[in-house]
């Protein structure tokens, strides 16, 4: 098989040097495809249900990884687990009410089950906008949906914090009690804030 050359140039008269990727800024009316992550390229960070939360934190930071798929081996995938939850309160909220110590925690306490995840089929998204897409997540009111091709396979990963990463979009991570019965639950029912 014969190939082409490349066509190069010199650089004698370039010195200057790209301190960050430059990526097109992405708007509602952008596609999907443009963000769209999923395990073609690479193969997703898979840990077992029984690895301690300090083990996935620190596999999750080595492979510069945001979340996680748990696995249990005759099941395959049974769930997702996100660096974000592991470094907030809810790993003192799940222990408090599992009554566990931080060490006692695995994968399977912090994760999202399976079943609480939805899917979105990856021809679906071929052609779907942005704006489409979160309208779709605010509606279901999740940070994650797995993507899933023709076979029924999971093939990819839709974070909502990505996509408003991309975006240029700050995210609001000091959220405030409004009413009583947001402090009531937080006290007396451990929840979280949303």
């Amino acid at each position: 098989m014969l190939y082409k050359k490349l066509k190069t140039l010199g650089l004698d008269k370039i010195g200057q040097y790209c301190t960050e990727h430059t990526t097109p800024v992405l708007d509602l009316q952008s596609p999907v495809s443009s963000l769209l992550n999923t395990f073609c390229g690479a193969s997703p960070l898979i840990v077992d249900k029984y690895a301690g939360i300090d083990d996935v934190v620190f596999r999750m930071q080595k492979n510069q990884s945001k979340y996680a798929l748990v696995s249990q081996s005759p099941s395959g995938i049974i769930g997702l687990i996100s660096y974000a939850d592991l470094c907030s309160r809810k790993v003192l909220i799940t222990c408090e009410c599992k009554g566990l110590r931080r060490t006692e925690l695995n994968a399977e306490d912090m994760m999202i089950p399976r079943e609480k995840l939805k899917g979105i089929r990856y021809q679906e998204l071929e052609s779907a906008t942005v704006g489409e897409l979160l309208h779709t997540m605010q509606q279901l009111d999740e940070e994650f949906a797995m993507v899933v091709d023709e076979q029924d396979q999971l093939c990819g990963v839709i974070c909502i914090r990505e996509i408003l990463r991309a975006m240029k979009i700050p995210q609001n991570t000091n959220i405030t009690a409004h009413s009583f019965k947001d402090i009531f639950n937080i006290i007396h029912n451990h929840a979280e804030l949303t």
